[in-house]
């Protein structure tokens, strides 16, 4: 037994049954079947374009934005400084850098930000103006942001002091409840301990930018902190051992890599208490010794 749709044996369905192949026959040739033909092609060709077109601009997008980002990224530039050497080095967007002796940093220019790494030492920066892609420069857990503007960044064993001279400029710093920030205004200094605490202070530019003319200009800062300035310009280090001579408050002006002029002022301090001997330049205090600010 088979049913009216199953294909007997020997014969075609066009033999079965002859009215409906007749029907259809007439059908496929008409024009409505043919529109209907020639629109369904259209949709299916429409579709293919625009997933074509929707699948080229999404790659378009990718492409551009990985252009971008290599583009804008530049490869990372050291910078460092020897002995009692101070150089100046111009960026790429017109920015500039004054390095002090003894000081190294990492310029890192991205899409977003230019970054610039502090790692020892101290360094002026004469920030170009681009408010799209801020200047950051970081040192230790200290972040100054800058977008057209010029200032002072010095790393020293009691934390970094940060120093405008024009613009503005934004001193952040990580303490165990958060970060601080301060806001500078020309002529005032932050200056940021190692646990995160800022204090500012108003201060004279041409004093605190001597040291990119090769002249160091102390006011009443204590023995250790300025031999450490000084120091960086010295092949043979000064050391005090005594750390009640260490604490002490000096001021002076001396020329960049003048040994004999500091040997000699800090002699004059403790008087016959300390002594230079050697070539190695390091200066013993006896506990004990006295001298006047």
């Amino acid at each position: 037994m088979r049913t009216p749709l199953s294909k007997p044996r020997g014969r075609s369905h066009a033999e079965e049954f002859p009215e409906v192949w007749d029907g259809l026959q007439a059908l496929s040739g008409s024009p409505m079947l043919r529109d209907a033909r020639r629109f369904a092609a259209g949709r299916r060709t429409l579709r293919q374009k625009r997933l074509w077109l929707a699948g080229g601009a999404a790659s378009l997008v990718v492409a551009s934005a990985a252009a971008l980002l290599v583009l804008g990224a530049e490869k990372p530039l050291e910078i460092s400084t020897r002995v009692n050497q101070v150089k100046t080095v111009r960026l790429t967007d017109g920015s500039e850098i004054t390095l002090d002796a003894e000081s190294a940093v990492e310029v890192r220019y991205g899409l977003l930000d230019r970054r610039v790494r502090l790692s020892s030492g101290r360094a002026w920066f004469d920030v170009a103006k681009n408010k799209v892609r801020p200047f950051k420069v970081e040192a230790g857990q200290t972040v100054v942001t800058a977008v057209g503007t010029a200032f002072d960044v010095a790393t020293g064993a009691t934390g970094v002091d940060v120093t405008l001279a024009r613009g503005a400029v934004l001193v952040s710093a990580s303490r165990s409840d958060g970060r601080q920030v301060l806001r500078l205004t020309p002529g005032e200094q932050a200056h940021v301990e190692g646990q995160g605490e800022m204090r500012r202070r108003r201060i004279e530019l041409a004093r605190a930018g001597a040291w990119r003319q090769g002249v160091i200009d102390l006011d009443r800062v204590s023995l250790a902190a300025a031999l450490e300035e000084i120091n960086r310009h010295l092949a043979h280090k000064i050391e005090v051992e005594d750390p009640a001579a260490s604490n002490k408050l000096v001021s002076g002006v001396f020329r960049a890599g003048d040994e004999k002029a500091v040997t000699a002022a800090i002699t004059g301090l403790f008087g016959e208490a300390c002594s230079a001997p050697g070539r190695q330049a390091v200066i013993t205090c006896r506990p004990g010794a006295s001298g006047s600010n």
